[in-house]
């Protein structure tokens, strides 16, 4: 089996451990690296890289901040799609702004399982917000380092991070 056939069978099943509810809904961003899966990729180590950037050009990604009074501040990470879904604007608009606590959970219920549905469909889209910026981090260590000016911005984040890859990952490749 190539690297890069072991690469795609690993990662589906960490797709399949991002889709799971609990990892969806964690603020923290932690319960994504919480498995097997993503321990697999990080010890295929440097010659992973180039795989990794081509997971970033699988398709666009598209984020939403939201606030949780216990939570505080998350990120929903998805496809342009759903940013076009009215339902979806119509749920995270309740749950940001609802004026009671009844109001806020039916939003935040709603998002929820547009985002459960969203999550079947395109699962890679879970991975690319944080995951695969931590994936890199794993792999090579301090000398990735995301710039504290773009620190929370999630699209600039990813951008950042295809960037820092296609300028040093072949330094790595000769590892």
């Amino acid at each position: 089996m190539t690297l890069e056939d072991k690469f795609n069978q690993v990662i589906e099943k960490w797709m399949e451990h991002c889709s799971q509810p609990s990892v969806l809904l964690d603020s923290s961003g932690t319960a994504i690296k919480d498995c097997d899966a993503y321990k697999e990729l990080v010890a295929m180590g440097k010659k992973a890289l180039p795989l990794i950037r081509q997971a970033y050009d699988r398709d666009g990604n598209f984020y939403f901040h939201a606030q949780d009074e216990q939570k505080g501040d998350i990120v929903i990470s998805s496809t342009k799609d759903l940013a076009r879904n009215k339902n979806f604007m119509e749920g995270l608009r309740k749950f940001q702004y609802g004026e009671t606590a009844e109001e806020s959970n039916a939003g935040f219920e709603q998002i929820e399982g547009i985002m459960r549905g969203q999550a079947e469909n395109d699962p890679l889209s879970i991975i690319k917000s944080l995951g695969l910026v931590d994936l890199v981090n794993d792999i090579v260590g301090s000398s990735f380092r995301i710039p504290k000016k773009i620190q929370g911005r999630m699209g600039e984040i990813a951008e950042y991070t295809k960037q820092w890859l296609d300028k040093n990952m072949k330094k790595y490749q000769k590892d």
